[in-house]
């Protein structure tokens, strides 16, 4: 319960730090994996995903960032047909990530509107944990279908 609580919040404040805004503007360059992402995409479709990528570009500005019960934001990506969020956890603290129904339910809820844009633009969700200092990592995905 305890790791699903801290999953909730970290999408709670993952979701704030985002401002969901709709489709601002964006000013960064698009590289050439960008512009194949986007060929298979309607026009609002792209859009979104820029939009998106804007918003990521300002919360990847104010990290890494502390949040609650240790955890670390440490980077956010789209990549491979996900919204990526990578977090650290204190080395020694006994972390399980509860990959079950509920907590992606719980998940979905409080990423509110960012999860529908993800679906939009048939894109999942990723949450990767990682212990300081170690390679101990623990992955929770989020399917486009799930959401």
């Amino acid at each position: 319960m305890k790791q699903a609580i801290k999953l909730t919040v970290l999408s709670l404040l993952l979701s704030a730090s985002f401002s969901l805004t709709s489709c601002g503007n964006s000013t960064t360059s698009e590289s050439q994996e960008e512009t194949t992402e986007t060929t298979d995409l309607t026009p609002q479709q792209q859009r979104t995903l820029k939009g998106l990528k804007a918003e990521l570009e300002r919360v990847k500005k104010q990290l890494p960032m502390p949040l609650a019960d240790g955890l670390t934001l440490k980077s956010m990506e789209i990549k491979d047909g996900f919204m990526v969020t990578t977090c650290t956890y204190p080395k020694g603290e006994e972390m399980e990530v509860l990959d079950n129904p509920e907590t992606k339910a719980a998940i979905i809820r409080s990423v509110g509107p960012t999860a529908k844009r993800l679906k939009d633009i048939n894109m999942g969700i990723k949450y990767i944990y990682q212990e300081e200092g170690t390679d101990n990592i623990q992955t929770l995905t989020i399917t486009p279908e799930e959401i």
